[in-house]
C-alpha cells in the first residue's frame, strides 16, 4: 500500500460539490484541553479503536508535551469532539509563536507521521463539508489564531481514508517508506534483488568478523537502552555536523524526550521507543530507534559512526520509516 502524505493545512473552506448541508458539525460536543491528562480517559478510549500511529498514542504526545513542546515553548492544545455523549474525535494539537499563534501537531518535527484520532462511528457519519465547517468551529473556540499547520499527514492508514484531505493541502517535502514484512524477511528480501544484497552483506560481514565480531544488540534494560542512545545522539551529531545540517537532536529537550520515551516503555509489549544497536568489535556502529504501535513498528531515526567500519555496517535505514502494513508518506 502507497499513499501520498498531507504536507500543510490550513482551517479555509475548499469549494465543495452542492450538497445539502450536513447537520453533524453543530451536534458536535467541541472542547479544548491545555493537558493530555486531561482527556485521558477518552483519549485511551479512542486509541484502543481508532487508526493511528505509535505518534498519536497518549503516552507519546504526553512526554512529547512535558518536554519537547515545552522547550519550544508550545502549549498542548488537544481538541475533543463528543456526539450524543460518547468519543467522536481526537486532535493532539499545540499552539505556540509570540508574532503568529500557529496550531501545529504535537512533536513538531519528531513525530513523522500526524493525524486525528477518529471514532469509525464518527467517520461513517462524516458528509462532503463537514471537516471544512468543524475546522471553523475549531478556529473560534481560541482568539488570535493566525496560522494552522498540521504537517506530514498520510493519506490513508490502516485502510482510513484521513478526513483531513477535505482541507486544503500540498505533499510533504520529506518521504517516508514502508517495508511489509508479513511472509517473513526471506520474501520481503526476494523482492529486492536478494542475490545482489546477500552478496554485499557476506563482504561486509566479512569486514565485521575481521574487526572482531559483530552483534546485533537489543537494550535488556533502561540503564542499557539510555547507553544506546547516547551513542546515537553522538553519531547523529557528527553525521549532520559533516553535512552542515542542524541537529535537531542537539537539544536538552528533544534529549530529555527521548529519554523519558525509553522510561515510559518500560514492561510494555509495544514500547514507544525500541532500540536496536549494531556492535562491530565491541564497539556501538550503528543505531536504529522506533515505536511500535498494533504490530507496526515506526522508524523514528538511525545512525552510522563515521570511521574505517562505515562500509561493513550491512543496512542504512532511512529515518522515516515504518514496517508492516502501513502506507509511505510523502
Amino acid at each position: 500500500m502507497t499513499a501520498t502524505a498531507i504536507g500543510a493545512m490550513s482551517g479555509e473552506k475548499r469549494s465543495v460539490a452542492a450538497v445539502p448541508a450536513s447537520d453533524l458539525p453543530s451536534r458536535l460536543d467541541i472542547s479544548v484541553s491545555d493537558r493530555p491528562a486531561g482527556v485521558e480517559a477518552m483519549w485511551r478510549q479512542l486509541e484502543s479503536v481508532a487508526d493511528a500511529t505509535v505518534y498519536q498514542r497518549y503516552d507519546w504526545v504526553d512526554a512529547s508535551v512535558a518536554t519537547l513542546d515545552r522547550g519550544e515553548r508550545r502549549s498542548a492544545f488537544i481538541v475533543t469532539a463528543t456526539l450524543n455523549g460518547e468519543p467522536a474525535f481526537l486532535l493532539p494539537l499545540c499552539i505556540g509563536g509570540s508574532i503568529v499563534r500557529t496550531l501545529r501537531w504535537a512533536g513538531g518535527n519528531h513525530a513523522n507521521y500526524s493525524c486525528g484520532l477518529f471514532s469509525p462511528e464518527f467517520l461513517n457519519l462524516l458528509q462532503p463539508g463537514d471537516v471544512s465547517r468543524i475546522m471553523d468551529r475549531i478556529r473560534t473556540l481560541v482568539p488570535g489564531i493566525g496560522v494552522i499547520h498540521m504537517c506530514c499527514q498520510p493519506v490513508d492508514w490502516n485502510g482510513m481514508r484521513n478526513p483531513m484531505l477535505e482541507l486544503r493541502r500540498q505533499p510533504a517535502v520529506n518521504r517516508a517508506f514502508v517495508m511489509d514484512l508479513r511472509g517473513g524477511f526471506d520474501a520481503f528480501l526476494k523482492k529486492r534483488n536478494a542475490r545482489r544484497k546477500r552478496k554485499k552483506f557476506r563482504l561486509q560481514e566479512k569486514m565485521a568478523n575481521a574487526a572482531g565480531g559483530y552483534r546485533l544488540v537489543m537494550p535488556a534494560d533502561e540503564t542499557e537502552a539510555v547507553a544506546i542512545l547516547g551513542a546515537f545522539l553522538k553519531q547523529k551529531s557528527v553525521r549532520l555536523r559533516s553535512q552542515g545540517l542542524r541537529d535537531v537532536f542537539s537539544s536538552g529537550h528533544a534529549r530529555e524526550f527521548l529519554c523519558e520515551l525509553i522510561r515510559r516503555s518500560s514492561g510494555l509489549d509495544e514500547p514507544l521507543l525500541r532500540l536496536f544497536a549494531l556492535e562491530i568489535g565491541g564497539n556501538i556502529r550503528a543505531v536504529l530507534g522506533g515505536g511500535v504501535h498494533r504490530n507496526r513498528l515506526s522508524g523514528y531515526f538511525s545512525s552510522i559512526a563515521l570511521d574505517e567500519l562505515t562500509e561493513s555496517v550491512p543496512a542504512k535505514c532511512c529515518s522515516t520509516s515504518s514496517c508492516a502494513n502501513a502506507p509511505e508518506k510523502a
